[in-house]
């Protein structure tokens, strides 16, 4: 019954809390709640002096039911990328922004969606079309956190186990690393390769076993 209770209570807070108040512009904020709460992050990345991305924003993300539909499952995060960077300079979070758009490889026209774990760790990416609506985005969502999801337990598992491995053993799975990271190039989990390979590079500077083209995108 409390249980019951404590479900109905948030599901009110949701229904009275005004949609945009539940995205946060703070990504470092949003990690440190995620974490907290056991909830996955889901960053919205725009930019909202344009025209695609703000009739995004307008008829997806701030229609009502769109955002408390997600927080049970993400911590929700709306950062602005400007289309013209000269603009970064005129936003709050500018040095923040600039790390999160290099460290997760965003880089293309936004709107974009990125998912991630509750350490952050990036695990599925959708560019939503023009015409998305809202049931449909939130269908497609659901459907990468479930499918996806997984897919990042099992890559940390295969960097853990070349971690620990020793000698030939450790570099024949630095091969298998190699190749995922080689066709995973549009993927997060491609992100998630990237030190090992780097790694198995950096220790053969002179190319002896030809790590570099293996490791090459």
């Amino acid at each position: 019954m409390k249980h019951l209770l404590t479900l109905l209570t948030l599901a009110l807070l949701h229904l009275a809390t005004p949609a945009q108040e539940l995205w946060l512009t703070d990504f470092d904020e949003a990690c440190q709640q995620a974490a907290a709460q056991n909830k996955h992050i889901l960053v919205a990345c725009l930019a909202l002096d344009q025209s695609n991305s703000r009739r995004f924003h307008d008829r997806v993300l701030q229609t009502k039911d769109f955002a408390p539909r997600l927080c049970d499952q993400f911590v929700l995060v709306l950062l602005n990328r400007p289309f013209d960077n000269t603009g970064y300079t005129t936003f709050q979070h500018d040095a923040q922004y600039r790390r999160f758009f290099k460290k997760y490889d965003v880089n293309r026209i936004t709107p974009e969606f990125l998912l991630l774990s509750p350490e952050h760790g990036a695990y599925a990416r959708y560019r939503p079309t023009e015409a998305a609506k809202p049931d449909d985005t939130l269908a497609v969502i659901e459907k990468l956190r479930k499918n996806q999801f997984p897919k990042l337990q099992q890559t940390a598992a295969v960097i853990a186990e070349w971690d620990a491995a020793d000698d030939e053993t450790r570099w024949l799975r630095w091969d298998k690393i190699a190749k995922l990271y080689r066709d995973k190039t549009d993927d997060p989990l491609h992100l998630q390769y990237e030190t090992a390979v780097r790694t198995g590079i950096e220790s053969d500077p002179a190319n002896a076993r030809g790590r570099k083209p293996r490791g090459a995108t």
